[in-house]
């Protein structure tokens, strides 16, 4: 009787120990699906930073020579100007 006893004693345990197994493996489960999450959301973020710079750069590309013509024509302007007050 005893010996039967100490049996179903040893199976409960054994039944007490698998399922805290299974609870901290669902739980680990979780987290790596919450990690997997929080970095698809990082790529995302970045994937968004990396449109921004290639629109900026583009922006850049396209008026490059603004700054040029904007500062060679307020030169000669300013020549004019200059033989313009001289004469």
């Amino acid at each position: 009787m005893s010996d039967n006893m100490d049996v179903e004693n040893s199976e409960l345990e054994k039944l007490k120990a698998e399922s805290e197994l299974n609870i901290l493996e669902t739980r680990k489960l979780k987290m790596e699906t919450e990690l997997i999450k929080l970095e698809t959301q990082k790529l995302e973020l970045e994937t968004e930073l990396l449109k921004l710079q290639n629109q900026q750069n583009e922006k850049r590309l396209k008026y490059w020579w603004l700054p040029t013509v904007m500062g060679r024509d307020f030169i000669y302007l300013a020549i004019i100007i200059g033989l313009l007050l001289y004469i």
